[in-house]
């Protein structure tokens, strides 16, 4: 009976831990508007030259911005011309990251 009251307890404790956990996943502010992308208090559009990386992508990449949806971007890779998808999710959650590049 004590059992049940303990892994009860420490349910709630670890659903506790793990929206923290989201709540700091989540402080980058990314939105979509007009076709125009603000990510980490900058705007990004179509046709501008970026680097990215993340686990997911490799390290520092550079690219150009093809098309900004709301859900995904899709960048063209300037080292052999193929295109990725990025979600707005990844950038949200931190996984992916985006800088500009000077031209």
């Amino acid at each position: 009976m004590n059992k049940n009251k303990t892994s009860s307890s420490s349910k709630r404790h670890d659903s506790c831990e793990g929206s923290s956990s989201d709540q700091r996943g989540t402080s980058i502010e990314v939105k979509v508007e007009d076709g125009k992308l603000y990510y980490d208090k900058k705007w990004y559009h179509r046709g501008q030259q970026i680097y990215y990386e993340g686990k997911e992508v490799g390290t520092k990449n550079s690219g150009l911005i093809c098309t900004i949806s709301s859900s995904e971007i899709w960048i063209k890779r300037t080292s052999d011309s193929n295109k990725i998808r990025i979600y707005i999710t990844q950038l949200q959650k931190g996984k992916i990251t985006i800088r500009r590049r000077s031209a």
